[in-house]
């Protein structure tokens, strides 16, 4: 386990004429043995043993190492730690797809690569959705995975001297959660060069996502956990030498679309093999995509609030926005001005949760604080992200933000703060730091109830209907690239007798999502159809929660919505039709 190196000679013959032994082991790059890291005189244990059964003889032996590296100086303690690297994206383009390459050189005389870790910029991430992430293997058992997992490649010289190293090839793969992280990399090298088989070398690492700003962050612990880049493999000091990672999946990792300069922050562990020292090595290496101003940037945002409110219950609304998904811009802010209509609530307001509460665990807020949900979906994930929004009370400021806890598939957590301000009776919500990400939609919904978050303002004559009121929200959406939207969002006021004002701009929603699932899988009949099944789906849920909403009062009403919707939306056949079909 300590390398170190033990030569036994058994039955030499009892020939008188044998005086000398002498063997010479070549020096020079193709030595089988190394030298250690530092100068100074080193013993060897020697046993010789007679064959008359007397005590063996133990006489003394050393040797010196006299210089360091290439016949240069001796190194002193601490040995140096400090890697040649190249890290980034092969393409610069802002929002495009692009393989991910991370090289890193260790010179001799300098310490082994014991840990890592990369944190990448905001904004660049990958498709996860279209990988299956490799479970963990049984106890004892060997990893088994496949193409469907595989997102890379990986090389790694190994050995002293600048000429003919080792070289191993190996794959990296997404994993199932690992340890505490919502996702894992495996990267697996097989060990073998000429008659040695060491078998696999499997390296784990987590993959972290940061719940404020989504940048991801993968990190191999140092230490001899058996899982971390190796220092030793079965004795035998690793030396790498030069390690190369490619991630080179297609359609897989993709670049932001913010060309501010940012950072790929990299921290590397380092260890003495024959010494106690370590070393950290950290560097920041820069970055910035290009070609940010030709991005599309055309995100479509849309408020509903229920016509019918009152004191107790306040008021619903929600705020969807939908975005153009990956290859265009993605949204950095949001500054959303509510109409004077639609008051925050006071009563709700003094029910925030204390932001030191919020912290330690958003679920132990008190029930008051909790003002709705948020429900996110990506091009990039399976599931969508769905969870709380948390009214969260910080310090000195005069009004509590908004704090959307949202969660989906493997833990992954991201959490949206919209920051509030009060004046004059007119409530402005400003989103200033949202992640760089492409989303197909965003709601903020915000119900009606004890605890809702607005109320209204129109008079208890009027029973404090909106269905009577016209009201816009001025909005301004900016994007990662810096394009600005500024527009007057017209407040639909569902709920007043008849639904069809949000039906029509649902069905028109509708109409475009078959559209392009024309476009889309235009030669894919079973693709199409794929796409089609979901858009009616997807669709004729909302229009049926729509009428369950508005029609509750009313059984007879409620069912000829319901009976409509289906048919509108082709879950159904229409009577008439139905009726030739039973014919036939």
């Amino acid at each position: 386990s300590d390398g170190q190196v033990t030569t036994t000679f058994r039955n030499i013959p009892q020939v008188g004429l044998f005086r000398e032994l002498k063997l010479h082991l070549f020096g020079g790059e193709r030595a089988s043995l190394s030298t250690p890291d530092f100068c100074g005189a080193y013993p060897v244990d020697t046993t010789f043993t007679p064959w008359s059964g007397e005590p063996a003889a133990q006489p003394p032996a050393a040797f010196a190492v006299t210089s360091g590296p290439g016949g240069g100086a001796c190194p002193s303690a601490p040995l140096p730690f400090s890697l040649g690297h190249t890290i980034g994206p092969e393409s610069p383009r802002a929002g495009a797809y692009s393989n991910f390459d991370v090289d890193l050189d260790r010179p001799d005389g300098q310490q082994s690569l014991d840990g890592l870790s990369v944190k990448l910029p905001p904004g660049y991430a990958a498709v996860l959705k279209d990988v299956t992430p490799c479970p963990e293997p049984p106890a004892g058992r060997e990893w088994t995975c496949g193409g469907e997992s595989e997102i890379g490649a990986v090389k790694v010289a190994s050995g002293l001297g600048a000429h003919e190293p080792v070289e191993l090839t190996g794959q990296a793969y997404l994993t199932s959660g690992y340890d505490g992280a919502p996702f894992g990399l495996l990267v697996r090298t097989l060990a073998n060069t000429g008659p040695f088989e060491l078998g696999y070398v499997d390296v784990r690492s987590r993959i972290n996502v940061d719940p404020h700003t989504a940048s991801v962050t993968v990190t191999s612990d140092p230490g001899p956990r058996g899982e971390g880049v190796p220092t030793r493999l079965k004795g035998v000091p690793v030396q790498i030498k030069r390690i190369e990672v490619a991630v080179n999946r297609p359609n897989f990792e993709f670049n932001p679309t913010n060309c501010s300069t940012m950072n790929f922050e990299v921290s590397l562990d380092g260890a003495e093999l024959d010494g106690p020292g370590t070393a950290v090595d950290s560097f920041a290496s820069p970055f910035a995509v290009t070609e940010c101003p030709s991005l599309s940037f055309a995100p479509k945002l849309t408020a509903y609030a229920s016509g019918k409110a009152s004191k107790a219950n306040g008021v619903s609304l929600t705020v969807k926005v939908e975005g153009q998904g990956l290859g265009a811009a993605n949204i950095a802010k949001t500054v959303l001005v509510l109409p004077a209509t639609l008051p925050a609530r006071l009563t709700t307001i003094q029910k925030a949760c204390v932001d030191a509460t919020f912290e330690h665990n958003p679920a132990s807020c008190p029930e008051g604080s909790v003002i709705g949900k948020g429900i996110a979906r990506s091009p990039v994930l399976r599931q969508r992200l769905e969870g709380p929004a948390y009214l969260v009370s910080h310090g000195g400021a005069a009004w509590p933000d908004v704090e959307f806890v949202l969660k989906g598939e493997d833990g992954i957590e991201l959490v949206l703060d919209g920051q509030t301000a009060i004046k004059k009776g007119v409530t402005t919500s400003t989103f200033d730091s949202v992640p760089d990400d492409p989303i197909e939609s965003f709601e903020a919904i915000l119900p009606e109830g004890p605890h809702s978050a607005l109320t209204t303002n129109v008079p208890a004559k009027d029973k404090y209907s909106l269905c009577t009121t016209k009201a816009v929200l001025p909005t301004t959406l900016t994007g990662q690239n810096g394009k600005v939207i500024e527009q007057q969002t017209k407040l639909q006021v569902l709920g007043c007798g008849e639904v069809e004002g949000y039906q029509a701009n649902l069905l028109k929603q509708f109409k475009k999502a078959m559209a392009k699932c024309h476009s889309k899988y235009k030669h894919a009949k079973a693709k199409r159809a794929k796409c089609e099944r979901t858009a009616r789906a997807h669709y004729s849920a909302l229009a049926l929660a729509q009428c369950r909403k508005t029609e509750k009062h009313s059984k007879k009403k409620l069912a000829a919505c319901e009976a409509s919707m289906r048919v509108r939306y082709g879950v159904k056949k229409p009577a008439h039709k139905a009726k030739k079909a039973k014919k036939r």
